[in-house]
């Protein structure tokens, strides 16, 4: 891996089409992520067009193919790995094509490097082929020559080429008037950053330019990016300052960048503006920092728990579009409830098979339903508020077990709500919500909308809690931004309240 095999091509094969089709040398297949031909790319036949791509060996989505020499007999595939053993280094392709994005492909140098291609119509062509040369006669001086030789002396080493950055507006009618400021910077010809992570860690930028003269310019404008740095974080900091789990975390964070900013030194160096920054990281960030996978894993499953109720809303308008009306619990012929609305959205939540095996004539309890109780879909989970007891949900309606003088809820007995039948609009209704506590899936039992308190809604120990409105959109409610006057008219469906929920 990371060494590149040279073979000669036919001298009547374009060298820009590549070799034709069965000539050794074709670009390998890769496992997802080429588009044939790829963005930019002409059709294979089509001066510029990508070759061939080379068969795949059994059981290797990707892998090279070996070419043989003449006369000898093809060798037998590499056996795929077995189990979900991860192929090694060696069985991975060397080449992918992107499908999207400013690079056109990717290519493996080693295990450590990772080199991203721009190849786009002449110009990309013309690099390409520059490279290729700078690496035929094994040249160290190019312009990220000076990041590869660091990259063993730091803990990051990263650098790009802005060589180019201005011809990307070349089509545009005007340059972007919020970069106009800092065009000089885009004037940089490589920007190399590196970063020494530890007790006292240091982060340094480096900006070459063509001349001493254009750095001089660049100096005063990298001080001032660095200022609205410093007032960005801050306003970011107030933000999340807001939200005590964030806070937590991202408070320290930005006051350790916001002070390393505000100190920094920048100077010019010949025909390069360094800046460096440095900063203590004392236990309050080195505390901050370690909170930071609970609150990735806090954010998903926020994420996961407003996609379940984007599918619980739109099963309830299916329904909806079925049934002539919003689901319902379901009741025996005297009125009692037996099952819960969510046993009714089953079969458009892909939950058929489950829904069949529920008594529909027998209560939620009964025997025969009762086996399936613990057998709750995932659509109905609030994620990161599993308890100890399987099958319970905080999916619950808005309910009341009659009429409500001034406002109803979305859930009354013997009511066929529909959709056209919400008078204070569905986008200002609140057909599902987060409650406090638990029932289970099957049962027909909500949120009792005469016992709403802002106690009732949400994780006890959050500010927010998640809401589907009736018109299908999921809203995250901050608890200190709604008083219950407000949270009371979000629930009802004909109080005449003007509201505004506040998101968070």
């Amino acid at each position: 891996p990371g060494r590149a095999e040279w073979k000669v091509v036919p001298k009547d094969a374009n060298p820009i089409e590549g070799p034709p089709p069965g000539i050794p040398g074709s670009v390998p297949a890769t496992p997802g992520g080429i588009k044939q031909p790829g963005p930019g790319l002409p059709p294979p036949g089509v001066p510029g067009g990508i070759p061939p791509l080379a068969p795949k060996g059994p059981g290797q989505d990707g892998a090279q193919v070996k070419d043989e020499a003449a006369g000898q007999k093809p060798s037998a595939p590499p056996a795929a790995p077995a189990g979900d053993k991860e192929p090694a280094p060696a069985d991975l392709p060397d080449l992918y094509f992107l499908e999207s994005g400013p690079f056109t492909a990717l290519f493996r140098v080693d295990d450590r490097t990772l080199m991203f291609i721009p190849y786009r119509g002449e110009e990309g062509l013309a690099n390409l082929f520059n490279l290729v040369g700078q690496l035929l006669r094994r040249r160290a001086d190019g312009p990220l020559a000076e990041a590869l030789a660091a990259a063993d002396q730091h803990t990051l080493v990263a650098a790009v080429r802005l060589g180019q950055v201005e011809t990307l507006f070349r089509g545009h009618d005007e340059f972007p008037r919020e970069l106009v400021p800092f065009r000089s910077l885009l004037r940089a010809r490589v920007a190399m950053f590196t970063a020494d992570i530890a007790a006292k860690t240091s982060v340094t930028a480096r900006l070459t330019f063509a001349d001493a003269a254009a750095a001089r310019r660049a100096e005063p404008v990298l001080k001032t990016l660095m200022q609205l740095g410093v007032d960005a974080l801050n306003n970011l900091r107030k933000e999340a300052d807001k939200d005590p789990e964030w806070g937590k975390v991202f408070g320290p964070l930005m006051e350790l960048a916001a002070g390393a900013l505000e100190k920094g030194d920048v100077r010019t160096d010949g025909s390069a503006v360094v800046a460096r920054l440095d900063a203590d990281v004392g236990p309050a960030a080195t505390k901050a920092m370690a909170g930071l996978p609970d609150l990735t894993e806090l954010a998903a499953s926020r994420q996961k728990t407003l996609n379940n109720l984007k599918q619980i809303g739109l099963a309830c308008h299916n329904f909806h579009d079925t049934m002539g009306y919003l689901p319902t619990n379901v009741t025996d012929p005297t009125g009692k409830p037996l099952l819960s609305w969510r046993v009714l959205l089953l079969p458009y939540l892909e939950q058929n098979n489950l829904y069949t095996q529920l008594d529909p004539t027998k209560a939620w309890d009964d025997p025969r339903n009762a086996r399936l109780l613990e057998k709750m879909p995932d659509v109905f989970r609030v994620y990161g508020r599993d308890g100890h007891e399987k099958g319970l949900t905080y999916f619950q309606m808005p309910m009341s077990p009659r009429l409500v003088p001034g406002g109803d809820p979305f859930l009354v007995p013997g009511r066929r709500l529909t959709l056209a039948g919400i008078p204070d609009g569905t986008s200002n209704t609140i057909m599902v919500v987060e409650a406090a506590d638990g029932v289970n899936w099957a049962k027909p039992d909500d949120l009792r909308f005469d016992q709403v308190t802002l106690q009732k809604v949400g994780a006890p120990d959050r500010k927010w809690f998640h809401a589907l409105f009736a018109d299908g959109a999921v809203r995250t409610l901050r608890k200190d931004k709604l008083d219950i006057t407000t949270l009371r008219a979000l629930m009802t469906v004909n109080g005449g309240e003007v509201v505004t929920p506040y998101e968070k």
